[in-house]
């Protein structure tokens, strides 16, 4: 089964991520904070990362080089209530694969989802 590291410091966020995921059937992980996720990076086997861009502690454009730069090379999902420009020069190639905006629903992840990670 593939697993999906779910970042946000909202636990409810967290919880709605998790629950639809592993509805959908998928394994999940969840971190409060960016030394977390990638603390569990260097324990887990991770297919895809989601998480909030603005995080206590490193940033989640921190997290994103730094997980790129450690050689992870799966799919990442961006996720704000901000609007800001930050994270237009995240999504490119070795970036980012996607931004959702919050508040989503379930159908905006499920499409990113099935297109960036696949079935579980």
């Amino acid at each position: 089964m593939k697993s999906i590291l779910v970042v946000d410091d909202d636990p409810d966020i967290r919880l709605f991520c998790q629950d639809l995921l592993e509805y959908w059937g998928y394994v999940v992980h969840g971190s409060s904070t960016g030394e977390q996720a990638l603390t569990l990076l260097s324990t887990l086997e991770i297919q895809a990362m989601l998480w909030d861009l603005h995080l206590p502690g490193l940033s989640g454009s921190d997290v994103l080089r730094l997980t790129r730069e450690k050689g992870f090379g799966f799919p990442i999902l961006l996720m704000s209530a901000s609007y800001s420009e930050e994270p237009i020069h995240l999504l490119n190639p070795g970036g980012a694969q996607g931004f959702l905006p919050k508040p989503f629903g379930g159908i905006e992840l499920e499409h990113w989802v099935k297109t960036w990670v696949g079935t579980p």
